[in-house]
């Protein structure tokens, strides 16, 4: 959630919706706008009921929503968001590769949240959709030509950690560019192919309700619950590191 001049705009929302409207109401701010970087697949996203719960409006880039069951606003390239005195940007088209809306959002040029395309250590793993090749291809070019050129003293926060030592002693999951070039090896792999290679062999274990939970998040089907907390449970493996 981000909070400016008494206006928020809460970004991948996860299902416990009441958390978000707790905080809103605490610091005395009207949640205005609601956004998915992505149709997720680790987790049963909260962003459309978030939405509908405070009447604030819900985005996610149109690419994302093949099959799905719910109306959203539609992120188009180069969309502003504006709320309180900060705004909300698309950053160049989309980051694709970890799906092919993948979309990272720039808080007033200081703080880029990029969901599951860049983490701390590692990026987003390109096969959950079955189509790992052209995927990390995608995710190539989303990170020699966009966050390579990113500057050192950008702030990243990645939706959520590829590894529990990437919280960092402040409490939170993220690190400046700079530190991240210097210690997540794959953003050097300049050759296409090494690196299409290396994001195709090193994802791991796919996880084992992927599936489902995208159907959940595309409102296709509705489960009660106790299965979406089984479902959520156990390892995160949603990204993929060199």
């Amino acid at each position: 959630m981000v909070i400016s001049a008494g206006e928020a705009v809460v970004v991948d929302a996860n299902r416990h919706v009441e958390e978000y409207i707790r905080v809103a109401q605490q610091e005395s701010a009207r949640i205005v706008h609601v956004l998915d970087t992505h149709l997720h697949a680790d987790h049963i996203s909260g962003g459309l009921e978030l939405a509908q719960k405070v009447g604030a409006k819900y985005w996610i880039a149109p690419e994302e929503t093949e099959g799905a069951k719910f109306k959203y606003e539609p992120l188009q390239e180069g969309h502003l968001v504006l709320f309180g005195t900060s705004k909300l940007q698309v950053v160049g088209i989309r980051t694709p590769g970890h799906t092919v809306g993948s979309t990272s959002f720039f808080i007033d040029d200081n703080y880029l949240l990029t969901g599951e395309t860049l983490f701390v250590s590692g990026l987003g793993r390109s096969d959950l959709k079955g189509r790992a090749k052209e995927m990390a291809e995608m995710m190539f070019d989303t990170v020699i030509n966009k966050i390579a050129k990113l500057p050192d003293d950008m702030v990243i926060l990645p939706g959520h950690y590829a590894d529990v030592q990437e919280m960092n002693e402040f409490g939170y999951v993220g690190a400046k560019m700079e530190d991240i070039r210097k210690n997540n090896s794959i953003l050097h792999v300049k050759d296409k192919q090494t690196f299409v290679d290396t994001a195709v062999t090193n994802v791991g274990v796919t996880p084992p309700n992927h599936d489902t939970i995208i159907a959940v998040n595309r409102r296709q089907i509705e489960v009660l619950p106790h299965e979406q907390t089984e479902m959520e449970s156990g390892p995160n493996r949603c990204a993929m590191h060199s």
